[in-house]
C-alpha cells in the first residue's frame, strides 16, 4: 500500500510539474507541430490529477475555499464584460482557457492540503528545474556569444534565437553589453519568453531551496539556493530586483515579532530593502535623467533605448489603457490582445492588475484582489509558522515579479498559493493546525 501511494504521489507530482511548465516554456510548447498536443494537455492533465489525487476534497480550512470563492466569483463576473464587449465569441473562447487552471487550483489546494509530502517533492523538482537553468546558462555562455550565427529561430510568430542541439541551450535574444569592458554577455532567459519571467522561477527557487536545507539541513540545497540566486541575477531584470526585494522585505515583516538581540541592525536591514526596492523601481528613471551618456549603467539598470522612454512604453501602454477602461468601466472583456494591419486593436499591459483591469473592469480587478488577499491574512493573522517562512517569500517573489510582468493566473502561480496554505495548515508537515477552520 505504501508502495502505491508512493507512486501515486510521484505521478501527481509529475502531473503538476509539466502543467506548470506547460505555462511557463510558452515558447517551446507553440512550436505548430506540437501546439495541438500542448493545448489538448492544458485541458486534460487538471481532471487528469483530479483522477489521480482520487478525488480529494478540501479540509475543514476556512482560507483556502474563501480563496478559491474569490476566483469563482471574479470568473463569474468576467462573464459580464464578455457579453457587453460586441465579441462573444472571442471573449468566451478565451475565459474558457481559465476553466481549467481553476479546476487545477482546486486540485493542488485539496491535494496538498492532504499530502504535505508531495509538497516536498514538488518543491525538489523546481529547485531541480531552476538549477538546470543556470548550468544550461552555463554551457551557453561557454560555447556561443551574442549575435553568434550559428544561432536558429524556432517556426513561431515570436522571433527568438536559440542556441546548441535543437535549442537544448536556451534562448540567446537578450543580452546586455559593458562597453567600458567591450564585454557583452547573454541575459538568462533558458526556455521562458523573456528574462524577466525568468527572474521570478529562479528566485522563487531560491526561497524553495532555503525552505528545503531548513528542513533536510542538507548543504546540497543550500548550494542549489545559491545557484538559483546567481541566476536570477543574471537575468538582469529589473522585474526581477523588485520581486527580490518584496521577498526578503516579507520574510523581515513576517518575523517582526521575534526576540532580537540588535534592533538596530534589523531596522538597517529593512531600510536597505526598501532602497532596493525603490531603484528596482525607479532606476531606470533616475539613469535615463541623470546618467544618460553612461551606457554601462543604462544596460545593467535597463535603459537600453530610447532614454525619453526608459521604461519601454510600458507606462505609455498602462496609460492608454487606463484611458480605455474609463470609458469602458466595466470592462472590455477577455480578448486577445494585439494589432491589425490596420493598425486597430488593443495591447495588453504587461502589469498584471492592469490587464485584468482592462478586461473585467474595475469589479473584477476588486474581486481579484480580495482573492490575493486570503494569502496575505496568513501574515497578517500571524498563522505562518516561522518554518515556513521561505515558502511565503517564494510565493511573494511570484506575486510581486507577475505585478510587473505576468497574470497571477499561471497554474505555477496556484501551486505556489497552494504550498503556502499547506505550510500554514501542516506544523513541520506532520501536524495540522486547524485553529483557522473557525475563521472567516
Amino acid at each position: 500500500m505504501r508502495n502505491l501511494n508512493s507512486r501515486s504521489m510521484l505521478l501527481c507530482s509529475a502531473i503538476v510539474l509539466l502543467y506548470c511548465l506547460l505555462y511557463e516554456w510558452v515558447n517551446i510548447f507553440d512550436i505548430p507541430y506540437i501546439k495541438t498536443y500542448t493545448n489538448a494537455l492544458k485541458f486534460i492533465l487538471p481532471f487528469a490529477l483530479l483522477f489521480v489525487s482520487s478525488l480529494p476534497s478540501l479540509p475543514d480550512y476556512s482560507i483556502p475555499k474563501n480563496y478559491l470563492l474569490c476566483f469563482a466569483l471574479f470568473m463569474t463576473w468576467a462573464l459580464v464584460p464578455n457579453v457587453l464587449s460586441g465579441h462573444i465569441p472571442e471573449t468566451m473562447m478565451q475565459w474558457l482557457k481559465f476553466i481549467p487552471r481553476l479546476l487545477f487550483c482546486y486540485v493542488i489546494f485539496a491535494y496538498l492540503l492532504q499530502r504535505s509530502e508531495a509538497k516536498t517533492v514538488i518543491m525538489k523538482a523546481l529547485v531541480v528545474v531552476a538549477v538546470g537553468t543556470v548550468l544550461q546558462y552555463v554551457l551557453l555562455s561557454m560555447f556561443h556569444y551574442p549575435s553568434d550565427p550559428s544561432g536558429f529561430s524556432l517556426p513561431i510568430f515570436r522571433k527568438v534565437t536559440y542556441f546548441g542541439p535543437y535549442g537544448l541551450l536556451g534562448s540567446g535574444t537578450a543580452n546586455v553589453y559593458f562597453q567600458s569592458i567591450d564585454l557583452e554577455i547573454f541575459r538568462l532567459t533558458g526556455f521562458w519568453q523573456e528574462p524577466s519571467i525568468a527572474s521570478g522561477f529562479l528566485f522563487m527557487a531560491f526561497f524553495l531551496a532555503r525552505a528545503l536545507f531548513g528542513q533536510t539541513q542538507q548543504r546540497r540545497w543550500k548550494l542549489a539556493g545559491l545557484a538559483c540566486l546567481g541566476g536570477g541575477l543574471l537575468t538582469f531584470s529589473n522585474a526581477g530586483h523588485f520581486a527580490f526585494g518584496c521577498a526578503l522585505l516579507s520574510g523581515h515583516i513576517v518575523q517582526f515579532n521575534e526576540k532580537r538581540k540588535n534592533h538596530v541592525l534589523y531596522i538597517v536591514k529593512v531600510i536597505i530593502l526598501l532602497v532596493y526596492i525603490f531603484l528596482s523601481v525607479f532606476g531606470r528613471q533616475i539613469v535615463a535623467k541623470y546618467y544618460p551618456d553612461n551606457m554601462d549603467l543604462r544596460y545593467f539598470i535597463g535603459v537600453r533605448e530610447s532614454i525619453k522612454s526608459p521604461y519601454g512604453g510600458r507606462v505609455e501602454q498602462a496609460y492608454s489603457n487606463i484611458i480605455t477602461v474609463s470609458k469602458h468601466p466595466l470592462g472590455i472583456g477577455v480578448r486577445i490582445p494585439g494589432r491589425d494591419a490596420e493598425g486597430k486593436g488593443f495591447d495588453y499591459s504587461s502589469f498584471a492588475p492592469a490587464m485584468w483591469l482592462l478586461s473585467t473592469g474595475w469589479i473584477g480587478l476588486f474581486l481579484l484582489f480580495m482573492r490575493e488577499a486570503q494569502v496575505l491574512r496568513l501574515m497578517w493573522k500571524r498563522l505562518l509558522p516561522s518554518n515556513s517562512v521561505s515558502i511565503f517569500q517564494a510565493w511573494v517573489a511570484l506575486f510581486c515579479q507577475n505585478l510587473i510582468y505576468g497574470t497571477w493566473m499561471t497554474p505555477l502561480y496556484f501551486l505556489l498559493v497552494a504550498m503556502v496554505f499547506a505550510a500554514t495548515y501542516y506544523r513541520n508537515d506532520t501536524v495540522p493546525i486547524m485553529q483557522d477552520s473557525s475563521a472567516s
